[in-house]
């Protein structure tokens, strides 16, 4: 089945229907991600259950790698796009469908940014001993 669609931005694309549901048909938008003209949260779906996997997605996309991904919905979630994502299999990314998942997500994201400032703690702390012994 091919229905055509209108995305926020107002790009015309074609859905044709895949096993994880419909997508739209890359040669309508082989170029159109790299004009910002289609944004990943418009053809993610919602709920975890219908999450899209990274390859899928590059691919959808045309993107040349799965970081080209990481970086765009980086880059959507500081636009304040509610993007989220799951490890557990099959994984991918998502959009909210219940608060459950939000709050899940947001423990994910406050999980890894301890973590994370964790080890930057301890990188500043050895340059600091290596700048007064230097």
């Amino acid at each position: 089945m091919i229905k055509q669609n209108t995305l926020q931005s107002g790009a015309m694309l074609k859905r044709v229907k895949h096993s994880q549901g419909y997508v739209y048909h890359k040669k309508i938008i082989p170029c159109l991600w790299r004009k910002g003209q289609v944004m990943i949260y418009e053809v993610l779906k919602i709920g975890k259950e219908n999450a899209l996997s990274p390859d899928y997605l590059r691919v959808l996309l045309g993107l040349s790698s799965n970081r080209v991904l990481q970086k765009q919905i980086e880059d959507e979630r500081a636009q304040g796009k509610v993007i989220l994502s799951s490890t557990t299999p099959p994984g991918g990314y998502y959009l909210p469908k219940e608060a459950s998942e939000i709050r899940r997500f947001i423990r994910t994201l406050e999980n890894r940014g301890s973590k994370t400032l964790a080890a930057l703690d301890g990188a500043k702390r050895l340059l600091s001993e290596i700048e007064r012994a230097g």
